[in-house]
């Protein structure tokens, strides 16, 4: 299935993060390309140019906004996909006749899209193009949020070329309404709603970034991994707003016990140590070299920077280090159960919670046995150069 390729690499702006603490006066700054820390005066996020109002500066997002419509929704009548098309139409028929998924019939997802196919065939008919409309409107309302993260990071004209990009190398090559569309969506719209965090430094979009990952996870499974991606970033926040308000004594020791400044970088070290491990044990059935690199080794480069990172650290001050992870996490992690909770409702009603878990955690274990395809062989690395060799000569410049 194709999928909506990165976005360009940030250009301009420094992402500013406010630090609410009677020990810092000043926020940090943070490149969106080295992350290195330094102060700055503003004290919320601001990317240079992402708020202009003018006609002149939104008529990209309006061209490029008509032209994508208009081509989703002349692609989305055109050729169908049996094995996956008929299958969804089943799972959404068993549902408008008043059976739950994996209680009544395996599904071989969540559950989320069977139920909201079977509420477009009742507004819209028992037809397939019922349910491609509901993905093309999904597709839709999904453009707007894509140039507008990629136009904080560049020009307008550029991030207009980038949602074209986007939208042309996705929805429109596999026009099957398949879960894996949902989680790309609803991860976009979770990563604006983390920039408006951390903009204006408001916790109510943090829950609605915790809202977006739990309603993917309820269309598949594997919207899990926004989440980690998710809490592994608030880490990384947090341990940059400490830099800066760290408290030192006159020796330039940090304050508090040895005791209580390894708590928490202990706790850290095995949040990380748990997502390297989680990753290595789903691939563990097919750890070839080729998924090593593909799966394992951004992950684990990604806990060596929250590692390194904590060293450098040296502890900080224990107590205002929990309360800042707790009050994001638990705010993040509350928006992440609320969907998920309204849905299990009427399997806890029903009695049927085990059917639930079973068909949605361990029957997919062997589907990823059985139905997997192998990634390309090592020799295809080669055409990552060009593009990491623009990014390194971006960085150094």
């Amino acid at each position: 299935m194709a999928k909506l390729p990165p976005l360009l690499p940030a250009r301009a702006g420094r992402i500013n993060f406010s630090y609410p603490s009677k020990g810092l006066s000043k926020p940090i700054a943070l490149s969106p390309l080295n992350f290195s820390p330094t102060l700055s005066r503003p004290t919320n996020l601001h990317l240079s140019n992402s708020h202009d109002p003018s006609f002149r500066r939104h008529l990209p997002l309006i061209l490029v906004w008509v032209i994508s419509s208009a081509y989703l929704i002349f692609k989305a009548d055109e050729g169908w996909i049996p094995h996956d098309e008929g299958l969804l139409a089943q799972t959404a028929e068993r549902v408008m006749e008043g059976e739950l998924p994996h209680r009544d019939f395996d599904d071989p997802y969540t559950g989320g899209l069977a139920m909201l196919h079977a509420l477009a065939f009742r507004l819209l008919g028992v037809d397939l193009y019922s349910m491609r409309l509901v993905l093309c409107a999904f597709a839709v309302s999904t453009i707007p949020v894509i140039y507008s993260i990629a136009v904080r990071a560049v020009t307008p004209v550029i991030a207009g070329l980038v949602t074209l990009s986007a939208v042309v190398w996705s929805v429109p090559n596999y026009f099957a309404p398949l879960p894996s569309w949902y989680n790309l969506f609803f991860a976009i719209h979770g990563m604006w709603f983390l920039l408006r965090f951390i903009e204006t430094n408001r916790l109510r979009w943090l829950a609605m970034a915790g809202v977006a990952g739990g309603v993917s996870i309820l269309f598949k499974i594997v919207g899990v991994y926004y989440v980690a991606g998710v809490c592994l970033y608030l880490l990384y926040r947090e341990q940059e707003l400490t830099r800066s308000a760290i408290a030192v004594d006159a020796s330039g020791r940090p304050r508090g016990g040895a005791l209580k400044r390894l708590l928490y970088p202990t706790f850290l070290s095995l949040a990380v140590g748990i997502f390297v491990g989680a990753v290595a044990i789903l691939i563990r059935q097919r750890l070839t070299p080729m998924d090593g690199i593909h799966f394992l080794v951004p992950s684990l480069v990604l806990a060596i920077v929250v590692w390194v990172n904590e060293y450098k650290l040296r502890g900080g001050s224990g107590k205002e280090r929990w309360k800042q992870i707790f009050s994001t996490y638990g705010l993040f992690v509350a928006g992440v159960a609320l969907p998920l909770l309204a849905f299990i409702v009427p399997y806890a009603i029903s009695g049927s919670l085990y059917e639930l878990y079973r068909g949605v955690l361990i029957l997919p274990q062997k589907r990823l046995q059985a139905a997997a395809y192998s990634l390309p062989p090592l020799s295809t690395l080669v055409a990552i150069f060009p593009l990491a060799m623009v990014l390194l000569v971006r960085a150094k410049s």
